[in-house]
């Protein structure tokens, strides 16, 4: 091959094969003096990452393969259940002990810098004061309820996250790593809602579930858990086209979108049986994966509604604008 590539090639043994220094990197860590290894490209020895709270510290390797240290932080896990900055729609959060929620989108004031701090999500989350962001993995708190937020009987609210946020969303199951970008590819980051479209939900603590019927626009319910209100209004219900689930506990906040292209429609406020009064098991984070039961509709706070609309969507509202 090289003799046919047309150009000199020399050729040089590697001064440690790859499989010695797999060895060695995954020894270094494994005994607990650095927090990442891995081989250098041209297998001249590893590199090495070590605490931040170990200046100047030296890594030695009992192989006599040479290590280039650098100081760091440990790596993170990652995705909705231990989400990390810039922080994504659809991920886990807590405001009230043992009350876990999800982020909505990623959302912007006019004139603001990027990337963005705030983030839609839903009031029901959180007291009526307010309070401190709880994030897992992240400094606690990982940010604060904005003052003056709180439209509760919209069941809306907006999270600042000093780390910042960005302009993408958590796809796929309760467990999941992955994610899509707002408005991917069209520029068109929101749009209002009407009967008969299909949205897509998704939710920290049951993932993603497509295709729900739009059956009610400007709806106004009572929820059992926002007390604070006689009821919630604007409201969109949608109901799953199958037997499948469209809602759990601990969705509450996350973001409902349309289409491949992830064009905004609202924030979960909750689920309902409706009137045939059928629930729906729904893969869930809590515990260990196992299923629980939640609801084949949903009714979520939409983010815009068109011109001439009686009422008016959460963006318009707080005045804010998607992150794309």
């Amino acid at each position: 091959e090289a003799a046919a590539a047309g150009v000199p090639v020399r050729f040089l043994p590697a001064a440690y094969t790859l499989r010695e220094l797999t060895a060695e990197a995954q020894r270094l860590v494994g005994d607990g003096r650095v927090v990442e290894a891995a081989p250098k490209a041209d297998a001249s020895g590893l590199t090495a990452t070590v605490p931040r709270t170990v200046p100047g510290a030296t890594i030695l390797s009992a192989a006599g393969i040479p290590v280039t240290v650098t100081a760091g932080d440990p790596p993170r896990a990652t995705g909705r259940q231990a989400d990390t900055p810039q922080f994504w729609g659809g991920a886990r959060y807590t405001v009230i002990a043992n009350r876990p929620c999800s982020t909505g989108f990623t959302v912007k004031r006019e004139g603001l810098p990027l990337p963005s701090r705030l983030m839609l999500t839903a009031a029901h989350c959180a007291r009526s004061t307010g309070g401190n962001v709880t994030i897992t993995g992240q400094p606690d708190p990982a940010g604060t309820v904005e003052a003056g937020s709180m439209s509760d009987c919209r069941d809306t609210m907006l999270l600042q996250l000093p780390n910042g946020a960005a302009g993408s969303v958590y796809t796929g199951s309760w467990n999941s790593a992955n994610g899509a970008v707002v408005g991917q590819g069209t520029g068109i980051t929101a749009e209002p809602d009407f009967v008969g479209n299909l949205v897509t939900t998704s939710g920290a603590d049951t993932g993603e579930h497509a295709n729900l019927r739009v059956e009610a626009v400007n709806a106004a319910a009572q929820f059992l858990d926002v007390t604070r209100c006689l009821l919630v209004t604007p409201l969109i219900r949608a109901r799953t086209t199958s037997a499948q689930c469209a809602v759990g506990p601990g969705d509450s906040g996350g973001p409902v979108w349309s289409g491949t292209a992830i064009r905004g429609r609202g924030t979960i406020v909750g689920g309902t049986e409706g009137v045939e009064g059928e629930r729906a098991g729904c893969p869930s984070a809590a515990p260990s994966g196992a299923p629980q039961l939640g609801f084949k509709s949903v009714f979520y706070a939409p983010l815009l509604r068109p011109t001439g609309d009686p009422m008016t969507g959460s963006l318009q509202h707080y005045g804010l604008t998607l992150v794309p």
